[in-house]
Protein backbone atom coordinates (compact mmCIF):
# COMPACT_ATOMS: atom_id res chain seq x y z
CA UNK A 1 0.00 0.00 0.00
CA UNK A 2 1.69 3.34 -1.06
CA UNK A 3 1.89 6.27 1.92
CA UNK A 4 -0.43 8.61 0.39
CA UNK A 5 -3.40 5.93 0.21
CA UNK A 6 -2.25 4.84 3.69
CA UNK A 7 -2.72 8.83 4.56
CA UNK A 8 -5.93 8.49 3.22
CA UNK A 9 -7.23 5.59 4.93
CA UNK A 10 -5.76 7.13 8.44
CA UNK A 11 -7.51 10.39 8.05
CA UNK A 12 -10.66 9.00 6.89
CA UNK A 13 -10.74 6.86 9.73
CA UNK A 14 -10.05 9.49 11.86
CA UNK A 15 -13.19 11.61 10.63
CA UNK A 16 -15.83 8.64 10.42
CA UNK A 17 -17.40 9.73 14.28
CA UNK A 18 -16.88 12.96 16.04
CA UNK A 19 -14.44 13.82 18.00
CA UNK A 20 -15.47 13.74 21.96
CA UNK A 21 -14.93 17.70 21.99
CA UNK A 22 -17.35 17.67 19.93
CA UNK A 23 -20.24 16.47 21.96
CA UNK A 24 -19.36 18.76 25.14
CA UNK A 25 -18.35 22.27 25.83
CA UNK A 26 -22.39 23.64 26.97
CA UNK A 27 -20.98 25.86 29.30
CA UNK A 28 -18.18 28.17 29.90
CA UNK A 29 -16.18 27.28 33.25
CA UNK A 30 -12.75 26.93 34.81
CA UNK A 31 -11.16 24.09 37.26
CA UNK A 32 -8.57 25.39 39.60
CA UNK A 33 -5.68 23.07 40.61
CA UNK A 34 -7.75 23.05 44.19
CA UNK A 35 -10.81 21.96 42.98
CA UNK A 36 -12.88 25.31 42.88
CA UNK A 37 -15.34 25.04 39.57
CA UNK A 38 -15.82 28.94 38.17
CA UNK A 39 -18.86 29.13 36.04
CA UNK A 40 -18.61 32.27 33.68
CA UNK A 41 -19.90 34.30 30.92
CA UNK A 42 -16.49 34.30 28.89
CA UNK A 43 -13.06 33.77 29.33
CA UNK A 44 -10.04 35.08 27.86
CA UNK A 45 -6.33 34.80 28.49
CA UNK A 46 -3.27 36.69 27.75
CA UNK A 47 0.08 35.75 26.08
CA UNK A 48 1.14 34.08 29.19
CA UNK A 49 -1.77 31.94 29.67
CA UNK A 50 -3.40 33.75 32.78
CA UNK A 51 -6.83 34.07 32.74
CA UNK A 52 -9.59 36.60 32.80
CA UNK A 53 -13.21 34.98 34.17
CA UNK A 54 -15.96 37.43 33.62
CA UNK A 55 -18.36 35.91 36.80
CA UNK A 56 -22.16 35.91 36.23
CA UNK A 57 -22.15 39.13 38.39
CA UNK A 58 -20.05 40.99 36.01
CA UNK A 59 -16.90 41.02 38.35
CA UNK A 60 -13.72 39.25 36.28
CA UNK A 61 -11.46 37.51 38.18
CA UNK A 62 -7.42 37.06 37.19
CA UNK A 63 -6.33 32.77 37.89
CA UNK A 64 -2.66 32.92 37.01
CA UNK A 65 -1.84 29.92 34.48
CA UNK A 66 0.12 27.72 37.59
CA UNK A 67 -3.56 27.25 39.24
CA UNK A 68 -5.49 26.34 36.66
CA UNK A 69 -6.58 22.57 36.21
CA UNK A 70 -9.16 22.34 33.39
CA UNK A 71 -10.45 25.91 30.69
CA UNK A 72 -13.84 24.70 28.72
CA UNK A 73 -15.28 27.41 26.20
CA UNK A 74 -17.39 27.50 23.54
CA UNK A 75 -16.19 26.04 20.42
CA UNK A 76 -14.21 28.58 18.04
CA UNK A 77 -15.10 29.15 14.21
CA UNK A 78 -11.54 28.64 13.70
CA UNK A 79 -11.92 24.91 15.10
CA UNK A 80 -15.20 24.64 13.23
CA UNK A 81 -13.26 25.44 9.87
CA UNK A 82 -9.98 23.07 10.78
CA UNK A 83 -12.37 20.43 11.16
CA UNK A 84 -14.66 20.94 8.06
CA UNK A 85 -10.99 21.43 5.89
CA UNK A 86 -9.73 17.99 7.66
CA UNK A 87 -13.22 16.62 6.53
CA UNK A 88 -12.79 17.90 2.75
CA UNK A 89 -9.36 16.35 2.79
CA UNK A 90 -7.63 19.79 2.50
CA UNK A 91 -4.76 19.01 4.99
CA UNK A 92 -2.85 22.49 3.45
CA UNK A 93 -5.90 24.59 4.59
CA UNK A 94 -5.75 22.83 8.37
CA UNK A 95 -2.16 23.11 8.80
CA UNK A 96 -2.17 26.79 7.34
CA UNK A 97 -4.79 27.77 9.84
CA UNK A 98 -3.03 25.62 12.74
CA UNK A 99 -0.21 28.35 14.59
CA UNK A 100 -2.97 31.27 14.45
CA UNK A 101 -5.77 29.19 16.28
CA UNK A 102 -3.03 27.87 18.63
CA UNK A 103 -2.22 31.81 19.18
CA UNK A 104 -5.42 32.60 20.18
CA UNK A 105 -7.15 29.36 21.92
CA UNK A 106 -4.57 26.75 23.41
CA UNK A 107 -4.87 28.42 26.70
CA UNK A 108 -8.63 28.21 26.71
CA UNK A 109 -8.87 24.69 26.61
CA UNK A 110 -8.14 24.32 22.42
CA UNK A 111 -4.91 23.20 22.65
CA UNK A 112 -5.95 19.60 22.22
CA UNK A 113 -8.07 19.94 19.47
CA UNK A 114 -5.83 22.10 17.57
CA UNK A 115 -3.10 19.92 18.02
CA UNK A 116 -5.49 17.00 17.17
CA UNK A 117 -6.33 18.36 13.82
CA UNK A 118 -3.15 19.74 12.64
CA UNK A 119 -1.69 16.41 13.57
CA UNK A 120 -3.86 14.36 11.31
CA UNK A 121 -3.87 16.80 8.63
CA UNK A 122 0.54 16.61 8.77
CA UNK A 123 0.42 12.79 8.67
CA UNK A 124 -2.51 12.99 5.78
CA UNK A 125 0.51 15.05 3.96
CA UNK A 126 3.11 12.42 5.00
CA UNK A 127 4.55 14.15 7.34
CA UNK A 128 5.14 12.34 10.36
CA UNK A 129 7.33 14.22 12.13
CA UNK A 130 5.08 17.08 12.34
CA UNK A 131 2.28 15.18 13.02
CA UNK A 132 4.16 13.85 16.14
CA UNK A 133 4.90 17.09 17.43
CA UNK A 134 1.86 18.27 17.05
CA UNK A 135 0.36 15.22 19.21
CA UNK A 136 2.65 15.84 21.56
CA UNK A 137 2.41 19.76 21.68
CA UNK A 138 -1.79 18.67 22.85
CA UNK A 139 -0.71 16.22 25.08
CA UNK A 140 1.57 18.39 27.21
CA UNK A 141 -1.43 20.76 27.85
CA UNK A 142 -4.26 18.62 29.37
CA UNK A 143 -8.07 19.30 28.18
CA UNK A 144 -10.58 17.12 27.23
CA UNK A 145 -9.23 15.85 23.95
CA UNK A 146 -6.36 13.14 25.30
CA UNK A 147 -8.63 10.48 24.07
CA UNK A 148 -8.67 12.06 20.73
CA UNK A 149 -4.97 12.62 21.03
CA UNK A 150 -3.88 9.63 22.12
CA UNK A 151 -5.88 7.54 19.32
CA UNK A 152 -3.93 10.09 16.86
CA UNK A 153 -0.94 9.11 17.96
CA UNK A 154 -1.52 5.53 17.93
CA UNK A 155 -2.46 5.54 14.15
CA UNK A 156 0.68 7.64 13.67
CA UNK A 157 2.67 4.63 15.37
CA UNK A 158 1.29 2.28 12.75
CA UNK A 159 2.75 4.41 10.04
CA UNK A 160 6.29 4.39 11.69
CA UNK A 161 5.97 0.91 11.76
CA UNK A 162 5.39 0.60 15.62
CA UNK A 163 1.66 -1.18 15.27
CA UNK A 164 2.54 -3.28 18.43
CA UNK A 165 3.34 -0.23 20.75
CA UNK A 166 0.02 1.52 19.29
CA UNK A 167 -1.79 -1.32 20.47
CA UNK A 168 -0.54 -1.03 23.92
CA UNK A 169 -1.02 2.32 24.08
CA UNK A 170 -4.71 1.91 23.05
CA UNK A 171 -4.86 -1.27 25.60
CA UNK A 172 -3.62 1.62 28.49
CA UNK A 173 -7.16 3.80 27.13
CA UNK A 174 -9.46 0.70 27.06
CA UNK A 175 -8.40 -0.57 30.64
CA UNK A 176 -9.01 2.81 32.11
CA UNK A 177 -11.92 4.33 30.15
CA UNK A 178 -15.23 4.78 30.65
CA UNK A 179 -17.46 3.35 27.80
CA UNK A 180 -17.81 6.74 26.00
CA UNK A 181 -13.85 6.88 25.71
CA UNK A 182 -13.50 3.32 25.37
CA UNK A 183 -15.75 2.75 22.25
CA UNK A 184 -13.39 5.28 20.25
CA UNK A 185 -10.62 3.24 21.62
CA UNK A 186 -12.24 -0.23 20.02
CA UNK A 187 -13.20 1.56 16.50
CA UNK A 188 -8.89 2.79 16.47
CA UNK A 189 -8.03 -0.44 17.38
CA UNK A 190 -9.76 -2.02 14.76
CA UNK A 191 -8.21 0.87 12.34
CA UNK A 192 -4.80 0.16 13.72
CA UNK A 193 -5.72 -3.51 12.66
CA UNK A 194 -6.31 -2.97 9.23
CA UNK A 195 -4.13 -1.17 8.63
CA UNK A 196 -1.35 -3.85 9.76
CA UNK A 197 -3.12 -6.47 7.73
CA UNK A 198 -4.94 -8.20 10.44
CA UNK A 199 -8.27 -8.12 9.08
CA UNK A 200 -9.92 -11.14 11.27
CA UNK A 201 -8.56 -8.79 14.14
CA UNK A 202 -10.05 -5.84 12.89
CA UNK A 203 -13.32 -7.29 12.46
CA UNK A 204 -13.58 -8.57 16.36
CA UNK A 205 -12.17 -4.76 17.34
CA UNK A 206 -15.48 -3.60 15.15
CA UNK A 207 -17.68 -6.37 16.71
CA UNK A 208 -17.04 -5.24 20.34
CA UNK A 209 -18.45 -2.00 19.72
CA UNK A 210 -21.63 -3.26 17.75
CA UNK A 211 -22.33 -5.83 20.59
CA UNK A 212 -21.40 -4.32 23.66
CA UNK A 213 -23.56 -1.75 23.32
CA UNK A 214 -26.85 -1.15 22.67
CA UNK A 215 -28.19 0.64 19.22
CA UNK A 216 -29.07 3.67 21.30
CA UNK A 217 -25.55 4.15 22.33
CA UNK A 218 -22.38 5.67 20.24
CA UNK A 219 -24.78 5.88 17.00
CA UNK A 220 -21.67 7.58 15.08
CA UNK A 221 -19.09 4.83 16.20
CA UNK A 222 -21.85 1.55 15.84
CA UNK A 223 -22.40 3.00 12.64
CA UNK A 224 -18.76 2.90 11.97
CA UNK A 225 -18.17 -0.41 13.17
CA UNK A 226 -20.74 -2.01 11.10
CA UNK A 227 -19.70 -0.16 8.03
CA UNK A 228 -16.03 -0.82 8.18
CA UNK A 229 -16.16 -4.94 9.61
CA UNK A 230 -18.81 -5.64 6.41
CA UNK A 231 -16.33 -4.11 4.13
CA UNK A 232 -13.71 -5.83 5.67
CA UNK A 233 -15.34 -8.76 5.32
CA UNK A 234 -16.74 -8.44 1.57
CA UNK A 235 -13.25 -7.83 0.71
CA UNK A 236 -12.51 -11.52 1.62
CA UNK A 237 -15.75 -12.57 -0.06
CA UNK A 238 -17.38 -13.55 3.33
CA UNK A 239 -21.01 -13.85 3.61
CA UNK A 240 -20.85 -12.79 7.11
CA UNK A 241 -20.63 -9.29 6.06
CA UNK A 242 -24.63 -9.45 5.29
CA UNK A 243 -25.63 -10.79 8.81
CA UNK A 244 -23.58 -7.27 10.02
CA UNK A 245 -25.39 -5.33 8.10
CA UNK A 246 -28.30 -6.53 9.33
CA UNK A 247 -27.69 -5.89 13.00
CA UNK A 248 -29.31 -2.78 14.60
Amino acid sequence: MNIMHKAGLVLAGALLAAPLWAQQRAETYLERINGQRMVAQQITADPQGNLNVQMDSGVTIRVPRAEVKLVVTPKPREVTAMEQGLAANQADDVIRAAPAALNRYQFLGWNGPISYLEGMAQMAKGDLAAAERAFERGLRQPDQSELDLACGRAQLLVRQKKGDEALKLLDRIVAAAPPDKAVVAFNTRARVFAEMGRDHEAVLEYLKTILLFKPNQFPEQRAEAKREAAALLKKRNDPRAADIERME
